[in-house]
């Protein structure tokens, strides 16, 4: 039995030190009555800047003005043209200089209006003259619009690929002014608040048909040219984007959402709005006493969910069934409802009562809704031998993933783990885990003035009702016709109220967010009975909601699901291939024991399979459910399902994880050429040759400013109007060499090419994304030499290991991994972005871990050797004054050229 040594990285609570001083944000009252919609047209080369644009102010839902822009330094000709354009047009036309001067500043900032647009950054980044580093947001534009000093400057922080934070910087102010605190502004994307309302990333075409308004897009292929057509193009746009904003604000109101339009981020937004609503006080203001060094082990505990690839590179017979709405129906068997309104949340000492239930607990016992609502307990154990969740670099530098394996501590090591993961470990190891130390968490009271709401007519919730338990029995009800609706008012209610349900009973009360001061941050950190102190670049801000006693059981709840499920199948002869948060993929023959099982679980009064059969559907739509289907699987997130139909492979689902950002590639002829490499491996290079000197190409977004700035070398004397802008398209490759000096992967960029010039792509000059220095030069290798080829990334995603287990083809095994007390490492929440990290790798800097500098100094001090010291230019007697420092519990404190010299060469290493 092979074993394994890995640093496991759990989460820690971490809190600045010193007295929070955060300001309180001065409310400005918006002009609701006044909404400015505008949008742009741009040049169809790799600089996208404006051509020409159309605006409309409409005033209590009338149409006001419009006008048409265009770019200050549009030729003579093109002007000519469209002032004749905009003559017959009846619209009044304007240089981009005097729009932003005469309509933009004076209705978006100085009357308030509501700033209306569909991808508003991108619209907003075209008027600019000029882009700098924000100083309100972190990795922010600060876009300037205006030469004259007492308008603002524009902040958009991208949040994720799709929303952004849009604002007014301050600009230059009087005394008077300065009293009367800074407009922010009113800026409403939507393409976010139609992401908001419906979970689902829209285009405008798209979104004018579901949204229900009688505009549609119009065609055009004239992008960039100055035409008749074109501006009538732009013009629809424009009209069509404000009649969306109209039918989008309907929908908005039916739902009686409290939170403005305008600070709907994501559906977890408006699940909060609606928390706040109802009154509910957050957790660490209503439980301000609440014990750090508690939240610290309860941190701990925070793993997230699994996924597993159980059966790899073997084509396997399986049904696939997930567990219904998985997060929400863990709440209510939790009764988290009763955390989350508690006036008091508790907590007691419970070891032996745990260790009792965990000797006697079987399977069944599990089944029993009871048993849920008095599991909501932490345990410190030494593992030995146990089957637990561990988070750690299974086979990245820089990525951490969750894997289910063995632990064992050789040198007595302890970590907190919850109730739940120590119940699934003694299901699938049949070994019983010991308890050193459990606390449970329990409710006490209700926090007073809590209120009813009403989330969509006739559907209200009091507050003596489990939230997110009337949600989903009002959406059934619905579903099975106990409540008569229309049938697109059905759909769209039971919609809503999924989106709801789902965004409301997990993350929101995990959600920590990054914030990056202008110096570092002395911060507490708590961890597994430990607690010390650092300084950090970035601190962990506390979501409005956060509230780790209910977002850790959710998670681990959910895994013991899987896991009760997965024991059960394997007792039975059955087997697992893979399985992915709230769903597994079993032996067809034994889906009925697992939907009798959990059956007695289901907490609604009405009648719901716990766990279904998932449906797919076929290239005309028609639904089908994937029972008895074929499963191929290469590691967590990359699998198909699939069949034969008169011989021939057809794709029934499949993933598209480490696929989505590749330009030109069909991700379900991929997954076909893979199990056409599985099923005739004699025919593996004519596959593959499909995919050779074709570059592996990804198209991503000027985002951030750090983004913006690799673009320097190539903007530098370049007017704004012809240099790569914040929010242009950019081509990224992926790495095949490396640099010399630093080690770090060389990944190409470049401003965005039309996909017709792809193949030309490799032989172009390139920026690294690290550095920013542009390739090739002298000392370089050809550029070609650095762009990967589709074979190679086609051959690398078929042999991509799941490393978090041991094997390689067929049933895999668990790792056996030791840990001891250099195992343990704290880190803070990733806030590398997903979309972009699949591109271009995770870099260290994307992640942070919180060492306790104290006790590494004395660790360092107590194992360096006099002739260490004399080594690394320390004398005798400095080497006798450290060891002296050992002997008091003060902190030691050195000067900066020893600490130097000491870190530099880690003795305790050796």
């Amino acid at each position: 039995m092979a074993m394994t040594r890995l640093p496991l990285y759990f989460r820690c609570y971490t809190e600045k030190k010193g007295k929070k001083r955060d300001k309180p944000r001065l409310k400005l009252e918006v002009n609701q009555n006044l909404v400015l919609v505008l949008d742009t047209e741009t040049r169809s080369d790799e600089f996208q800047g404006l051509v020409f644009g159309s605006c409309g102010v409409w005033s209590f839902g009338k149409l006001r003005h419009f006008c048409i822009f265009y770019d200050d330094n549009l030729s003579k000709q093109d002007i000519e043209k469209i002032t004749k354009i905009a003559s017959k047009r009846k619209c009044e036309l304007l240089s981009r200089k005097d729009f932003v001067e005469q309509v933009f500043i004076p209705n978006v900032y100085r009357v308030r209006a509501i700033c209306v647009g569909f991808n508003l950054p991108f619209d907003l980044s075209r008027l600019a003259t000029y882009c700098g580093k924000s100083k309100l947001q972190h990795n922010g534009f600060s876009l300037k619009l205006s030469e004259n000093k007492s308008n603002p400057r524009i902040v958009i922080k991208s949040l994720d690929g799709k929303s952004a934070f849009i604002q007014f910087a301050s600009p230059s102010k009087t005394e008077t002014e300065k009293k009367s605190g800074t407009y922010r502004g009113c800026f409403v994307d939507l393409k976010t608040f139609i992401f908001s309302l419906t979970n689902e990333s829209y285009n405008l075409k798209n979104a004018l048909i579901d949204f229900g308004s009688p505009y549609r897009k119009l065609e055009t292929d004239e992008h960039g040219v100055i035409s008749k057509e074109y501006v009538d193009y732009n013009i629809n746009d424009t009209l069509a984007t404000h009649d969306l904003y109209l039918q989008a604000m309907k929908r908005y109101i039916t739902y009686h959402i409290r939170k403005h339009e305008s600070e709907l981020y994501s559906p977890a937004s408006i699940g909060k709005s609606y928390l706040e609503q109802i009154g509910i006080v957050p957790f660490l203001k209503q439980n301000p006493s609440f014990s750090r060094e508690l939240l610290g082990y309860v941190m701990m505990t925070y793993l997230g969910g699994r996924t597993d690839c159980m059966i790899r590179k073997t084509p396997t017979k399986t049904s696939y069934i997930d567990f219904t709405s998985m997060y929400p129906t863990i709440y209510v068997l939790l009764q988290m409802d009763k955390f989350l309104k508690a006036k008091k949340i508790i907590h007691h000492k419970s070891t032996k009562k745990t260790q009792r239930l965990l000797d006697t607990i079987t399977k069944q016992d599990v089944a029993n809704k009871e048993f849920w609502g008095e599991s909501v307990t932490i345990c410190k154990v030494v593992p030995d031998d146990d089957i637990l969740p561990a988070r750690a670099k299974y086979n990245t530098q820089n990525t951490t993933n969750i894997g289910i394996n063995y632990q064992k501590s050789l040198d007595g090591t302890a970590i907190w783990i919850t109730l739940h993961d120590l119940i699934g470990s003694k299901f699938l190891s049949g070994k019983t885990p010991q308890i050193l130390e459990s606390i449970t968490f329990a409710p006490e009271g209700i926090q007073e003035n809590l209120k009813e709401i009403e989330i969509f007519e006739g559907i209200i919730v009091k507050p003596d009702e489990d939230f997110i338990q009337k949600i989903i029995e009002k959406r059934l009800e619905i579903k099975n016709n106990i409540i008569s609706l229309d049938d697109s008012i059905s759909k769209l209610i039971q919609n809503h109220l999924k989106i709801v349900a789902n965004s409301s009973s997990y993350g929101i009360f995990i959600q920590q967010d990054i914030e990056h001061p202008d110096k570092n941050n002395d911060v507490s950190v708590y961890g597994s009975d430990e607690s010390f102190e650092t300084s950090v670049e970035r601190i962990e801000k506390n979501g409005t909601f956060f509230n780790p006693v209910m977002g850790v059981f959710l998670t681990s709840g959910a895994r013991l699901i899987l896991a009760t499920a997965e024991s059960l199948v394997l007792e039975n002869n059955g087997y697992m291939a893979y399985c992915d948060t709230d769903a597994v993929f079993i032996s067809p023959k034994h889906v009925q024991l697992i939907q009798d099982f959990f059956k007695l679980l289901n907490p609604y009064k009405h009648d719901v399979e716990m766990f279904k059969i998932e449906d797919y559907e076929d290239e005309n739509k028609e639904k089908h459910l994937a029972d008895n289907v074929w499963f191929y699987g290469i590691s967590a997130k990359r699998y198909v399902l699939y069949g034969f139909e008169d011989g021939e492979i057809v794709i029934y689902k499949y993933s598209s994880h480490g696929l989505g950002h590749l330009e030109g590639v069909d991700h379900e002829q991929w997954w076909k050429d893979i199990l056409e490499v599985h099923y005739h491996p004699e025919r593996k290079d004519e596959i593959i040759s499909k995919y050779k000197n074709r570059p592996a190409i990804s198209t991503l977004r000027v985002s951030t400013f750090p983004i913006y700035e690799r673009f320097s070398k190539l903007n530098k004397g370049k007017s704004y109007s012809d240099s790569i802008k914040p929010f242009n398209f950019f081509n990224m490759g992926t790495a095949t060499q490396k640099d010399p000096q630093t080690g770090e992967p060389i990944i190409p960029m470049i401003p965005k090419v039309d996909s017709s010039k792809h193949s030309q792509v490799p032989y172009m000059e390139f920026l690294d994304h690290k550095t920013g220095k542009i390739y090739p030069h002298e000392g370089s290798l050809d550029s070609k030499e650095y762009w990967k080829m589709l074979d190679h990334v086609f051959e690398d995603y078929i042999n991509h290991p799941e490393a978090k287990s041991n094997g390689d083809i067929g049933v895999l095994e668990r790792k056996h991994i030791e840990i001891d007390k250099n195992s343990i490492k704290y880190i803070g929440k990733e806030a590398n972005n997903i979309e972009f990290s699949m591109v271009r790798g995770v870099f260290a800097e994307d992640n942070s871990e919180y060492v306790n500098e104290q006790k590494k100094l004395r660790e360092i001090i107590a194992s360096l050797t006099l002739e260490n010291a004399l080594e690394i230019g320390l004398d005798r007697r400095e080497f006798y004054r450290l060891k002296k420092k050992l002997e008091s519990d003060k902190m030691i404190v050195l000067r900066m050229k020893i600490l130097e010299k000491l870190f530099k060469k880690d003795f305790s290493k050796n």
